[in-house]
């Protein structure tokens, strides 16, 4: 699982996963919920194979790039998952909470 921590290596981090996944088929990454391109992000390596992860992020990002660590964030993450669900095989998504329970949609 690669793990995408900080939004400044976001892309570089979403290239080098393009790159990795075209060749293995085992590999998954990690996507900040929170952040407003994570749709975006999302619908990106839908494409490939692998696992995602849905993650709060451990950084704290500038809200002109992320929602602020609130109820917001909350809501967010759920909306991100339905969308994710309508798109692929709900199988793909391993979702590690936001007040929802573990689950796997």
């Amino acid at each position: 699982m690669i793990s995408i921590e900080e939004s400044t290596k976001t892309e570089a981090i979403i290239s080098m996963y393009e790159r990795l996944a075209q060749r293995h088929e085992n590999v998954g990454m990690t996507i900040q919920a929170h952040l407003h391109r994570s749709l975006d992000d999302v619908k990106r390596v839908l494409e490939l194979p692998g696992k995602i992860r849905l993650v709060k992020g451990a950084c704290k990002e500038p809200q002109e790039i992320a929602l602020a660590r609130s109820d917001r964030l909350a809501e967010h993450p759920p909306h991100v998952h339905q969308a994710i669900a309508d798109m692929f095989d709900p199988a793909r998504l391993q979702d590690v909470g936001y007040g929802i329970g573990k689950r796997s949609i």
